[in-house]
């Protein structure tokens, strides 16, 4: 069974709001996707994420301009 999630952060850092929620939910999952157009958190998150073990991929959205 494959659960798919996406969660929004306030003011809470992104790698403690995401891993609070795992907790919470006592879920381990196998793999996260983070996807943020934000470098600092895509990199702080991939972070936090690796050094607990979990499997993580991380992309930067760029935004998409197209040329008239």
């Amino acid at each position: 069974k494959k659960i798919q999630q996406v969660m929004f952060s306030g003011s809470v850092s992104k790698p403690t709001s995401l891993l609070s929620f795992l907790s919470t939910a006592s879920f381990k999952p196998r793999n996260v996707l983070f996807v943020d157009d934000c470098a600092d958190y895509t990199d702080a998150v991939y972070r936090e994420l690796t050094s607990t073990g979990l499997t993580t991929r991380h992309f930067l959205r760029t935004p998409y301009f197209p040329k008239d």
